[in-house]
């Protein structure tokens, strides 16, 4: 009885304890400022109402497993809008355009929801990824990722 009090009182206070932290690292995307409950809130909620349609589960295997592979060359690029730009030009010439989207969402929500100082959600860093997905499909087979990307 005593092991089930307590996983229904960890499983009542974590999702508070989180959303807590998640406050208390946060930074807002157009003030630069630690975010409040409902700023976060509201973001979180509006981010999420802005979902594009999934592209399968075998895309984002394909694109997870592209990430994994395609990570080390990217860290060579000198700024974060290179990297985005990078693997959102990969994902979309090797996998797919609506993979590339949905990817450059789904990064900035984990951002939004991992609680982690290291990461902030950023609208900018969806578009750099979308722009780089853009680019990928207008080059086509002719063009280098790495050399678009570098260019920014």
């Amino acid at each position: 009885m005593r092991k089930i009090l307590f996983v229904l009182t960890v499983s009542i206070a974590l999702p508070a304890y989180s959303q807590d932290m998640c406050i208390n690292v946060e930074i807002h995307p157009k003030t630069h400022e630690r975010m409040s409950g409902v700023e976060w809130q509201e973001l979180k909620d509006q981010w999420a109402s802005e979902e594009p349609e999934s592209p399968g589960l075998l895309n984002l295997f394909f694109a997870y497993n592209l990430y994994s592979r395609e990570k080390k060359k990217a860290e060579e690029l000198r700024s974060d809008k290179q990297k985005h730009c990078y693997m959102g030009c990969k994902i979309a010439r090797e996998v797919s355009m609506e993979t590339a989207v949905y990817a450059a969402w789904y990064k900035e929500y984990q951002d939004l929801e991992d609680c982690s100082s290291k990461t902030y959600f950023e609208w900018k860093d969806y578009q750099l990824t979308v722009d780089g997905a853009i680019a990928g499909m207008a080059m086509g087979n002719t063009g280098s990722c790495m050399n678009y990307c570098k260019g920014l």
